[in-house]
């Protein structure tokens, strides 16, 4: 009497262990290839570090690879809770730059500034905001991305530059036009205001700042969020198309803070 054939379980178990084995090797892959990214977002963080002379505020004496991981978590982070906080010569005048994002009520509240301290109350006080962003009620606003954040009219003057191109884009104020003129036909500053993608500058007794919360100048730097999509995978090109606007932003930040003191 011949047997009846057993239904084998062989071609199901190898499909199995084929499958499982191809999951787990691209999960190894996967993680390899994220372990070379950070090696090389770290090297890249180095780079950056070098080139720009920041050191993270709180870790000055750690070597170069320390600091490097320290931004480069933060980055990732994009600050965290406390921020962080970097640190940079520029001609002898000390710039800072911070950023942090912290999520309040469902709402993600970003900072991102660039300053400098002053030692004393600056002989020049003036204000300097993108006139597209002044609303009528002087809340400073991007409908279109559906961002907002609060902006206040420190000082009493509108300060008309009669420079047609600067007087077509800006908004500025100050207590004495005549002086506030003189600042900011300091050298290179007109270059320097007109090739940032988004301003929101004051000089007062708090020292020089310029804020950019949603990150508009880094953004447009590196082509936007598809910019960012399409780099991302190289984050050396990443460090490099920002490292300009640092250079940018910390310049105009230190020669205002010399012109004004």
């Amino acid at each position: 009497m011949p047997e009846t054939p057993v239904p084998s379980m062989l071609p199901s178990l190898l499909f199995l262990l084929l499958f499982g084995g191809a999951a787990v090797a691209v999960l190894l892959w996967n993680r390899k290839r994220a372990a070379r990214h950070m090696i090389q977002a770290g090297l890249s963080q180095r780079a950056f570090l070098e080139q720009t002379g920041f050191r993270v505020v709180g870790a000055e004496h750690a070597d170069l690879g320390q600091q490097a991981e320290l931004a480069l978590k933060a980055l990732m982070q994009e600050g965290g809770e406390s921020g962080q906080e970097w640190t940079r010569d520029c001609g002898g005048v000390q710039v800072h730059h911070f950023f942090r994002r912290v999520q309040q009520a469902n709402i993600n509240c970003y900072w991102c500034r660039w300053s400098t301290p002053l030692a004393h109350a600056p002989r020049i006080a003036l204000q300097v905001i993108e006139k597209r962003l002044v609303g009528k009620l002087a809340g400073v606003d991007n409908f279109i991305e559906n961002k907002s954040y609060e902006w206040r009219q420190l000082l009493p003057n509108p300060v008309p530059l009669g420079d047609a191109e600067l007087d077509k884009r800006f908004l500025v104020f100050g207590n004495d036009p005549a002086l506030v003129r003189t600042a900011l036909g300091a050298n290179g500053v007109r270059d320097l205001l007109l090739a940032c993608k988004q301003v929101d500058l004051s000089v007062d007794a708090q020292g020089v700042v310029f804020s950019d919360p949603f990150r508009e100048n880094i953004l447009a730097a590196v082509g936007g969020g598809v910019g960012v999509m399409m780099v991302g995978a190289n984050p050396h090109a990443l460090t490099q198309m920002i490292l300009p606007v640092h250079d940018r932003v910390s310049w105009l930040a230190a020669t205002l803070a010399r012109a004004c003191a």
